[in-house]
């Protein structure tokens, strides 16, 4: 019976759309927010896993990209939603789009509940996440860190200054641990720090459809 209920979606949520769609756009939301999601149980469920299992040799085996362009992360969001497919599938259900329309998606609940947390505290913090988002970028950026190989030799000044401001934004986005994503990277900080980068992207693109009134869940209250 565990077994079996780890397979299955036990919440279908709905959301409420608004507004004009294009095709693209929808795709565009429901990426995302795939990519949200799953990202986000694959973190919630590696703390809870133990050393040497399985499952965690199959997250961390989707951190091992070169790392030097969009591909990599096409590819690496494509693994995690893989890792995901046997315990916290998001799935599609029914879609209206006329204004008002909705849409239901399919998904585990404690997986789906963190994916809300997460928008929550994101709706609360805009402009302080946005500015430690720049921040670490920056860094990255100045010191050639953004397309370079895995296990790039670092200088302990720009190491300290990466992992500072990578811990400060990810304090900004509930569920998402800069140390766990460390380990998940087999200590890689500077491809944990990238990947942080792309989560709160994908946060900061979804939060966009809410803010606009585009898209609306009963359990998201947006912040001021």
């Amino acid at each position: 019976i565990e077994i079996v209920d780890s397979f299955v979606p036990d919440s279908e949520e709905r959301f409420q759309l608004d507004g004009n769609w294009e095709l693209g756009e929808f795709s565009q939301l429901y990426g995302k927010m795939e990519d949200v999601y799953y990202i986000l149980n694959d973190i919630r469920r590696w703390k809870l896993l133990s050393q040497g299992s399985s499952q965690k040799t199959a997250i961390s085996s989707a951190f091992e990209k070169p790392w030097r362009g969009g591909g990599s992360y096409r590819s690496f969001y494509a693994d995690v939603a893989n890792d995901n497919q046997e315990y916290s599938e998001l799935r599609m259900g029914g879609i209206s789009y006329h204004s008002p329309g909705y849409v239901t998606i399919k998904a585990k609940r404690v997986a789906f509940d963190q994916f809300l947390q997460s928008l929550e505290q994101y709706s609360e913090s805009v402009k302080l996440s946005k500015k430690a988002y720049n921040k670490l970028y920056s860094t990255m950026s100045q010191n050639q860190l953004l397309g370079a190989h895995r296990q790039k030799v670092l200088t302990d000044a720009i190491r300290d200054r990466m992992v500072k401001r990578s811990e400060e934004l990810s304090s900004f986005l509930d569920g998402v641990s800069y140390q766990s994503l460390v380990e998940m990277a087999q200590g890689d900080k500077v491809v944990a720090s990238k990947v942080l980068l792309s989560i709160y992207r994908r946060i900061e693109s979804l939060y966009k459809f809410f803010d606009e009134g585009r898209i609306a869940h009963p359990d998201i209250e947006l912040g001021n």
